[in-house]
C-alpha cells in the first residue's frame, strides 16, 4: 500500500539522523497524507500549523516576485522545522533538534522527497480514504450565539456624536477621500451597486458575491467544526492561550457567528461597518495582532480544503476558493488597522513623484 510505503520513507528519514525527530507528508490544503511523528505530537495540530505556514510562505513569495515556493525554513531556540515542496499538491516537513546540521538536514530531506514523488499518483486516493474514514462534519450543535456577536467580545464604546467625521477609504487610484464623498469609479458602471466601494479595491466583485452566497448552505454546517479546529491550534500555543483561555466558549461562539456572516451575501455598508468595528474591538481588548493574523492564515488554508472535500468539480473548486480568498483579503483589509494603514502608505508612496537624480560634484 502506498501509504505504508510513504510512512516507511518518513521513518527512514527520521532514522537517518538522531537529530531528525519527526516528519510528515501534508497536502497543501492541510490534511496528513502520511506521518512519522514523535509521541505526543498531534497530527491535526501539525497539519494545521504547516498548512498555515505554507499559505503565508506562498503569499510572501508571490507578493515579492520570488516565484513558486520551494521550501520554508523555521529556526527556533530549540530546533528547526523544514518544509519542502513535494509535488504540486503536497509538502513534506521535517522537525529537527537544535543540534541538527542544516546541510545534512537539507540533503536528507531532499532525498526523502525524491522517494516520495515516486508515489505522488497515490496522494489523492490516500486523502480520499482519510476523509471517508474521518468526514468533515459539524460537531454537536453549538450554543446559541450572543446577540450581534463579534470575534472578540468587548464592552461597547460610548455613543459618539453622530456628526463624527466619516472614515477614510481608498479609491481605485489609492487616493484618500471620505466615505460620503464622490462616487467610487467602480460603482459608476451600475454593475456593483450592492457592493461597498471598498470591496472593489481588493478585487472582490459582484460575481464573488454570488459565488459566496451560493456556498452558504454547504459551508454553514461546517463552521462550528472549523472554529473548534482553530481554537485547538491557538490553545496549544502558551502565549495565545494566555489571552483567550478564560473566555474560550464566548470567543468560539463569536468566531462562528462571524464566519456565518461572511456567507450572508451582503457586502454593503453594514458588512464593512461590522468588520471595522471588529478591528476596533481587537484594539480595545489589546489583542495582539498575531491573533488575527493567525486566524486569517488558518482560514486561507482551511477554506480551500473544505471546498476540495465537498465539491467534486475542479473548475467549481477553483472558482469557489478564489472568491473565498478574496473575501478574506477584504476582511483583513477592513479589520486589521495596521494592514489598512500599510495600504494607505503604499498608495501615497505610489503617488509621490520620483526624486530628481543626484548630481555628481566635479572638482
Amino acid at each position: 500500500m502506498s501509504e505504508d510505503q510513504l510512512a516507511a520513507i518518513l521513518s527512514a528519514l527520521n532514522a537517518s539522523s538522531a537529530d531528525i525527530q519527526a516528519s510528515a507528508l501534508i497536502s497543501a490544503d492541510g490534511f496528513v497524507i502520511a506521518s512519522a511523528l514523535a509521541d505526543g505530537m498531534d497530527e491535526d495540530r501539525v497539519s494545521a500549523l504547516i498548512a498555515a505556514t505554507l499559505s503565508l510562505g506562498e503569499r510572501t513569495a508571490q507578493e515579492l516576485s520570488r516565484g513558486g515556493l520551494e521550501q520554508v525554513m523555521i529556526s527556533g531556540k530549540h530546533g528547526s522545522v523544514l518544509i519542502v515542496r513535494a509535488g504540486a499538491t503536497a509538502v513534506m516537513c521535517a522537525i529537527a533538534a537544535k543540534t541538527a546540521k542544516l546541510g545534512q538536514l537539507f540533503q536528507e530531506a531532499s532525498a526523502a522527497v525524491a522517494s516520495i514523488l515516486a508515489h505522488e499518483h497515490s496522494f489523492a486516493s490516500i486523502l480520499q480514504a482519510h476523509r471517508a474514514a474521518k468526514p468533515i462534519a459539524a460537531p454537536e450543535p453549538a450554543p446559541e450565539p450572543e446577540p450581534a456577536p463579534e470575534p472578540i467580545a468587548a464592552a461597547p464604546e460610548p455613543e459618539e456624536d453622530s456628526a463624527e467625521e466619516p472614515p477614510l477609504i481608498l479609491d481605485s487610484t489609492y487616493q484618500l477621500k471620505s466615505a460620503n464623498g464622490l462616487a467610487h469609479p467602480a460603482a459608476a458602471n451600475g454593475a456593483d451597486h450592492s457592493l461597498h466601494p471598498l470591496c472593489a479595491d481588493v478585487g472582490f466583485n459582484l460575481e464573488d458575491q454570488k459565488v459566496i452566497k451560493s456556498l452558504q448552505s454547504l459551508m454553514r454546517p461546517l463552521l462550528p467544526s472549523l472554529t473548534a479546529r482553530f481554537y485547538k491550534v491557538l490553545l496549544a500555543d502558551p502565549q495565545m492561550a494566555a489571552y483567550i483561555q478564560n473566555r474560550v466558549d464566548t470567543l468560539k461562539s463569536s468566531h462562528t457567528a462571524w464566519l456565518e456572516n461572511l456567507f450572508d451575501g451582503d457586502y454593503g455598508a453594514n458588512f464593512v461597518h461590522r468588520q471595522q468595528e471588529i478591528g476596533k474591538a481587537h484594539t480595545r481588548a489589546e489583542i495582539p495582532p498575531i491573533y488575527f493574523a493567525a486566524s486569517m492564515a488558518f482560514l486561507r488554508a482551511a477554506f480551500p480544503s473544505l471546498i476540495t472535500a465537498n465539491i467534486s468539480n475542479p473548475v467549481e473548486q477553483a472558482v469557489a476558493s478564489g472568491s473565498l480568498l478574496r473575501l478574506l483579503d477584504l476582511c483583513q483589509y477592513l479589520i486589521d488597522p495596521k494592514y489598512y494603514h500599510a495600504l494607505i502608505r503604499l498608495g501615497q508612496a505610489q503617488k509621490q513623484p520620483a526624486p530628481p537624480p543626484k548630481q555628481e560634484l566635479s572638482f
